[in-house]
């Protein structure tokens, strides 16, 4: 599960979208495991929509802005390949939403309940972004509010 180190107001400021992605994953797997499978397939279909939204806005900000941030203040081979691979599963999570999404549009109405394999592919998504989001918080955005260029350059964006 997610789990956030202490870090300094500005650069939470930046990464508290986090906590909403978890949130969301959190609720995601609480439709998954409603008794209620019409309800569930329901809400799910209209949260689907604005998690995928709200990812791709989220991950232009990481690609755009902190990602460089931490390749430009932090030279480290490890860094380079943390922020690498975060890059590629910020493709296949957007991959992966399309999917689901297109899957959610295309049930028929009058199917009430979530098939096995929609199921599926929610519950490996979910996985699969708890896990990055644990990766980005705990180690790559922790390492970059340790770095003092590294903070600078985030407190002045947060200012502005």
């Amino acid at each position: 599960m997610f789990r956030q180190e202490k870090i300094t107001d500005q650069f939470l400021r930046i990464s508290r979208e986090h906590t909403l992605f978890v949130e969301t994953i959190s609720a995601i797997r609480k439709w998954l495991s409603s008794a209620d499978k019409h309800a569930a397939l329901s809400g799910l279909k209209s949260l689907i929509p604005k998690l995928q939204n709200d990812m791709d806005e989220h991950f232009q900000l990481e690609e755009q802005f902190l990602f460089p941030t931490a390749l430009l203040t932090m030279r480290d081979i490890h860094i380079v390949d943390m922020v690498l691979a975060l890059q590629k599963e910020h493709g296949c999570f957007e991959t992966d939403i399309r999917k689901i999404h297109d899957a959610f549009r295309s049930i028929p109405k009058s199917q009430t309940t979530l098939t096995k394999d929609l199921s599926g592919m929610l519950h490996e998504f979910c996985d699969s972004f708890e896990k990055h989001a644990d990766i980005e918080m705990s180690s790559l955005f922790a390492r970059m509010d340790r770095n003092r260029r590294c903070k600078a350059i985030i407190r002045g964006f947060v200012v502005k």
